[in-house]
């Protein structure tokens, strides 16, 4: 454990955390959602990290999706890590979902294209609790 203070106004060496840490990042450096309509749907796209200081920032982004369209794809693919801040917004959107109105499952979550998003859903246990596709393609039929 890195017991030296970090500065918070630049990056600060710790050697047990392989190197620098900078502290300067803010959430639109760390996670990039991008959104575009494919018929009734919209695919929001994540790229990046979803933790703790990211996690607000793609459930706005599903929000404003689900606002937007009757259908919401969230694809994952280009997820590098899935903490446990971003395990609740999947949850908490599912829920959400469930409480929609009949029709088409409002929305589907693309997470095979990521083993890090796959292994955090399967290490929560949330495997058959969150409406799980294998591609976009599926998602999208």
């Amino acid at each position: 454990m890195c017991r030296r203070p970090l500065d918070t106004r630049t990056s600060a060496a710790c050697p047990t955390l392989g190197g620098m840490v900078d502290q300067s990042l803010s959430s639109a450096d760390l996670l990039r959602c991008e959104t575009r309509a494919v018929g009734r749907a919209t695919v929001l796209t994540a790229i990046g990290e979803i933790d703790s200081l990211t996690a607000p920032r793609l459930h706005a982004a599903l929000r404003q999706a689900q606002a937007a369209t009757p259908v919401v794809v969230l694809d994952l693919g280009g997820v590098e890590f899935l903490g446990s801040s971003g395990l609740m917004v999947l949850m908490r959107a599912a829920n959400e979902a469930l409480d929609a109105p009949a029709g088409p499952p409002p929305l589907r979550i693309v997470a095979a294209r990521s083993r890090v998003v796959v292994r955090a859903i399967q290490a929560a246990g949330l495997i058959g609790m969150l409406p799980l596709f294998d591609s976009l393609e599926h998602a999208l039929a």
